[in-house]
């Protein structure tokens, strides 16, 4: 299967897991590049699996165990972890799963 990740305008990017790695991590088809450069500081909301995430942190040890976070993987990838746990068993996630992430009007 091919994913194509879509930018489809300053509001949104459309992407998928890709990849999940032996800890239940999941890793998405959307670099580092892309999403700073469509982010711009804006803040966000990234919808997958049963999750709404609002904040990318630099590691998953940002966060209490068994929480959710978004971070970028050694490859420059967004991924979804869980510190201490697997994002496919706690958020409902697998491969070729729907991200989508929206800018929040921020007033």
């Amino acid at each position: 299967m091919h994913w194509v990740l879509r930018i489809s305008d300053d509001q949104g990017i459309q992407a998928w897991v890709v990849h999940i790695d032996r800890f239940g991590n999941c890793i998405t088809n959307i670099s580092r590049e892309v999403f700073e450069t469509w982010q711009q500081g804006r803040p966000f909301k990234c919808y997958v699996g049963i999750a709404i995430l609002n904040l990318h942190h630099p590691t998953d040890a940002a966060v209490t165990p068994g929480d959710p976070v978004l971070l970028f993987d050694s490859s420059d990838h967004l991924e979804i972890a869980v510190y201490r746990g697997s994002a496919t068993e706690l958020l409902d996630i697998r491969k070729g799963t729907s991200v989508t992430i929206v800018s929040i009007d921020k007033r």
